[in-house]
């Protein structure tokens, strides 16, 4: 009778333990603000935060539309930046646990005043959207043909990009193996990650110092019984397969977030049009700030060279 209760006391830790672990990784929180953050002055980080604050300004001298839709039981919003005769449209995802208004506040100006509509989108269990379990790009990479269905249905199918940063981004290049409408040109994807799986793989062992080998999967049974998917269910090299849409790969090769490896793999299984930008001493997600002009530059070249694509 001791070795049953015994027993029965393990498997109830084991059970609370696996649950904390799912939500210390996927369960929605506060998002990571770095404008709040102190930093070293003269970091990359620190200057990151300053172009921030400098740029956030953009998004109090234009007006926008809040809109929303439904999708999975889920009710998401994203801001609409309207333009009157756009050039195309820009949906851009923002990353893990963080915000859209911080992930995008550095580009935005630029890619307005170059004729740009832009969608700036909260993902599920981010920012006002519902949503209790981040997806690492599984569930989200559905959201994303829904905004893009819904934009084309309210505003008209004009040319458009999906652009994202870090899950953002392997949420854009995930949603690449669905169907998309014609009107969709291209993707550039920042600093993403290859799988939920390879990534929450690379957290544990990395960051939380855990065997991953031998508690992911029963870690991925309870993200499959508790947020609706296995971590190994789909990946980007899984989209790639039937991705026929031009990319632009972007990483710092100084990230250590997201091993800029990651991107070299997408960017070596993706069979369309492409390109990979490495860009030396960025941090995550800091590519844009590191080399500003070598990385606008090949952006804009790459909206440009497809806008007609569409």
């Amino acid at each position: 009778m001791l070795i049953f209760w015994i027993t029965f006391g393990i498997i109830d830790l084991l059970i609370v333990f696996f649950f904390i672990l799912l939500c210390i990784i996927s369960l929605r929180q506060a998002p990571n603000d770095i404008r709040k953050h102190e930093f070293r002055e003269g970091s990359q980080l620190d200057r990151l935060q300053k172009e921030i604050l400098k740029d956030e300004r953009f998004f109090d001298t234009h007006p926008k539309q809040e809109l929303s839709i439904q999708n999975d039981g889920l009710i998401l919003y994203a801001d609409r930046f309207i333009q009157k005769h756009p050039r195309g449209r820009i949906l851009l995802f923002h990353g893990y646990r963080s915000m859209a208004e911080t992930d995008f506040a550095c580009v935005m100006e630029s890619y307005y005043s170059a004729g740009f509509e832009l969608i700036l989108i909260d993902q599920r269990a981010h920012g006002k959207s519902a949503g209790n379990w981040i997806g690492f790009g599984i569930t989200e990479r559905k959201d994303c043909l829904a905004w893009i269905e819904y934009l084309n249905h309210q505003f008209g199918a004009i040319p458009s990009y999906l652009c994202g940063i870090s899950m953002g981004a392997s949420t854009v290049l995930m949603a690449t193996g669905q169907p998309l409408p014609s009107n969709i040109c291209g993707v550039i994807a920042d600093c993403g990650f290859t799988s939920p799986k390879e990534i929450i793989s690379y957290i544990m062992k990395k960051k939380l110092h855990l065997p991953s080998r031998l508690l992911l999967p029963i870690l991925s049974c309870f993200s499959k019984l508790f947020a609706g998917y296995f971590f190994g269910e789909y990946s980007v090299a899984e989209a790639m397969k039937s991705n026929t849409l031009p990319i632009l790969f972007i990483h710092g090769k100084a990230d250590r977030f997201v091993p800029p490896e990651m991107t070299i793999q997408n960017y070596n299984v993706c069979q369309a049009e492409k390109k990979l930008i490495l860009v030396e001493g960025a941090g995550h997600g800091t590519a844009f700030l590191q080399d500003r002009e070598t990385v606008e530059k090949e952006i804009f070249d790459f909206l440009n060279a497809h806008l007609s694509d569409a």
